[in-house]
């Protein structure tokens, strides 16, 4: 969660004598891009406690870490913090682009109770992620085994380009729906060397287009108040649920968005500049054995 302060949810583990550890860390609740693997952006290794067994005293303060690092010292906490990911210059972006009140976290809100225009948008977000997102999957042949994850990121990653160089992309417009489906569409045509000309991206952006145009019309409808708003905008957007093997970047697709946008600090320049300010040798300081680099007076 990046403030170093363990959450109900949040795995943990107790190291060995020799500092090994085993950590399992369930994916489908912090794999936000569905990838496979945990990135800087997505969560940290913090250690607390115990003895630093590279000088044999006990750790007062908390050693962070990466999730592929096999180190964990002083060092490695001064270049994960100097490369630690803007939240909320990253929600900042998103809400402002996508005219959001600020007030809102996006990362973390109830969809029954937040501002209905944040709703509105969660709701033309998964009518264009998921149906897109299936469409595409059963188009290529099941011998190719392409995660359905991959192609949602892939509408994300457009979705994210776009509001990096703030441009609000109209998910009731067909023709920035079309643009976005076909962009992806060739995405996924080179990345695994397929033909989908089969999808008919204007017939399918016609359709998301319409439902998404009508939730604007219902929230923008000064008949009807906050409640009937809700119930109706509810009744037009694709429930989460029918989204196999990308649930979880839909449930809340506006914080998969945010972290999508979330420019990751680079560890390896992070290293660069703690090596160059300590006047280190030029070392992995996330990959590396300390015994032997004392052993060896370094």
């Amino acid at each position: 969660n990046f403030y170093n302060i363990q959450d109900e949810s949040e795995p943990y583990t107790y190291s060995n004598v020799d500092g090994s550890y085993n950590l399992d860390i369930p994916l489908h609740l912090f794999d936000v891009n569905a990838n496979g693997v945990i990135d800087n952006e997505e969560g940290q290794i913090v250690v607390v406690d115990g003895i630093d067994s590279s000088i044999f005293i006990e750790q007062k303060a908390p050693i962070i870490t990466t999730n592929d690092a096999t180190v964990a010292s002083p060092l490695t906490t001064l270049a994960v913090t100097i490369a630690e990911p803007d939240f909320t210059a990253a929600q900042t972006l998103v809400a402002a682009v996508l005219n959001l009140p600020d007030s809102v976290d996006l990362l973390n809100y109830n969809p029954q109770q937040v501002d209905l225009s944040v709703f509105a948008i969660q709701s033309q977000l998964q009518n264009l992620i998921i149906p897109v997102t299936k469409e595409i999957s059963k188009t290529i042949p099941v011998t190719e085994q392409i995660p359905a994850s991959d192609i949602a990121n892939l509408l994300f990653t457009a979705l994210g380009n776009r509001i990096s160089s703030d441009i609000n992309p109209d998910l009731s417009d067909q023709d920035t729906l079309s643009s976005i489906i076909e962009e992806v569409v060739n995405q996924v045509e080179q990345k695994y060397s397929l033909n989908l000309e089969t999808i008919d991206t204007d017939q399918l952006a016609e359709i998301i287009a319409a439902d998404n145009f009508s939730i604007s019309d219902i929230l923008n409808d000064d008949r009807l108040d906050t409640a009937a708003k809700r119930s109706e905008i509810a009744e037009i957007a694709q429930l989460p649920e029918i989204a196999g093997g990308f649930q979880q970047l839909v449930i809340n697709p506006l914080a998969t968005l945010t972290k999508t946008v979330l420019k990751a600090g680079n560890t390896e320049t992070s290293q660069i500049q703690v090596k160059q300010a300590l006047d280190i040798a030029n070392v992995d300081l996330f990959n590396y054995d300390p015994l032997e680099a004392i052993t060896e007076g370094d």
